[in-house]
């Protein structure tokens, strides 16, 4: 897992710093301690037929963007192999 925040390539005062600090305490918290969690519940979840479909909440843009790119390229591959 690789995470990045861009924060100023100066010094900041000391303020600052701790609120960057408590940022990335939170970042990492939420990525680790919730969102891993999920995920991995999440799966043994879909893996079952009682799942039939997923809705990606209004507070992740970038899991909708790629599952829309996903599932465009998936219908490209079937109508490539089904000929029409």
């Amino acid at each position: 897992m690789c995470v990045s925040v861009l924060i100023p390539n100066h010094a900041v005062p000391e303020q600052q710093q701790r609120n960057w600090d408590r940022n990335w305490a939170i970042l990492m918290g939420t990525v680790l301690e919730e969102d891993f969690a999920v995920s991995r519940r999440a799966q043994a979840g879909m893996a079952t037929p009682a799942q039939s479909q997923l809705v990606y909440g209004r507070n992740e843009p970038a899991l909708q963007a790629f599952h829309r790119s996903f599932a465009t390229l998936i219908d490209a591959a079937r109508r490539a192999t089904s000929g029409s």
